[in-house]
């Protein structure tokens, strides 16, 4: 667990304290009040961490379907993924993410 407090109030930031993050994740009450800076914290702890050999979830809201995928490569903000139900490979956008700690949790 990750206190950035004091970051948050250096850009601004006037809402509910503290501010503490955990696996990417801020748990605390800036989640409603300042969104894109969650989905920041987010994305820079994904791209932080995802590398290959990872296992990956991704959720397609728009597709209702989710799936769980091994890493092969990474650029930028992009992974290449191989997705374990079916062996296809596609390139997912990595904030739309989420880290799986083994395969046994992709499964």
């Amino acid at each position: 667990m990750r206190d950035v407090t004091e970051t948050l109030h250096s850009i601004g930031y006037k809402g509910p304290s503290p501010v503490l993050v955990k696996d990417g994740y801020v748990v605390s009450p800036v989640r409603q009040f300042w969104p894109s800076f969650y989905q920041q914290v987010r994305t820079d702890y994904l791209m932080e961490n995802i590398e290959p050999g990872r296992f990956v979830r991704y959720n397609d809201i728009s597709l209702r379907s989710s799936g769980s995928a091994e890493v092969l490569s990474v650029d930028g903000k992009f992974a290449k993924v191989r997705w374990l139900q079916s062996g296809i490979k596609s390139t997912e956008h990595i904030p739309s993410l989420e880290l799986l700690e083994s395969q046994e949790n992709a499964a």
